[in-house]
C-alpha cells in the first residue's frame, strides 16, 4: 500500500493575465484545485496583482507554513515565486 502525503497547507500562486489565463479565466486551474481538495489536500488560492508581486507572495506562504506552493503562470511568476520561496 503506498501512502501519499496530505497538504494542509497548500498555496496555489496564479497569475490571472498570463498567457491562456487572461483569456480562459481559471477553470482549469479551478478544476485540479477541487480535485486536490476532495483529495483531502486543504488548498489557498493566492493572484498575483502585478510583475513581482509572486515574490512576496511566495515568501508570505512560506511564512504561513506552506508545506506546498503551486504555481501557474508564465517564467517570470514562476522565477518570482522561487526566488520568493529560496529567500524566505
Amino acid at each position: 500500500m503506498m501512502l501519499i502525503a496530505t497538504y494542509r497547507n497548500a498555496f496555489v500562486l496564479y497569475n490571472p493575465s498570463a498567457r491562456g489565463l487572461d483569456r480562459l479565466g481559471t477553470e482549469q486551474i479551478d478544476i485540479a484545485v477541487e480535485q486536490l481538495r476532495q483529495d483531502g489536500h486543504n488548498v489557498t488560492y493566492v493572484a498575483t496583482r502585478g510583475p513581482g508581486t509572486a515574490i512576496d507572495l511566495a515568501r508570505a506562504c512560506v511564512t504561513k507554513g506552506a508545506d506546498l506552493i503551486l504555481v501557474a503562470g508564465g517564467d517570470g511568476t514562476i522565477n518570482e515565486a522561487a526566488n520568493g520561496m529560496i529567500h524566505a
